[in-house]
């Protein structure tokens, strides 16, 4: 399972685009991340997840180095007031 959370309001105009998993050195993009409101209501982007069929696999190795996750969002006129 791969995701990140935030720590502010979920709206549904809010817009994520643009989503990278890099691996160490190797580059993964993710077509269509999951994103909802956890159980407080604030924004949550699952992007693997085995348990979620509607998501593509992360064909990638464990990395030894490092993840980046990178992303645009959009539409935080309502949450960023």
């Amino acid at each position: 399972m791969l995701f990140f959370s935030t720590d502010f309001h979920y709206f549904n105009t809010t817009r994520i685009s643009d989503v990278g998993v890099k691996c160490d050195d190797t580059e993964y993009p993710i077509a269509k991340p999951s994103v909802m409101a956890d159980n407080q209501g604030n924004m949550y982007v699952e992007l693997v997840n085995i348990y979620n069929t509607s998501l593509a696999p992360l064909d990638c190795t464990m990395p030894k180095d490092s993840i980046t996750i990178t992303f645009t969002i959009s539409g935080t006129r309502n949450v960023l007031q």
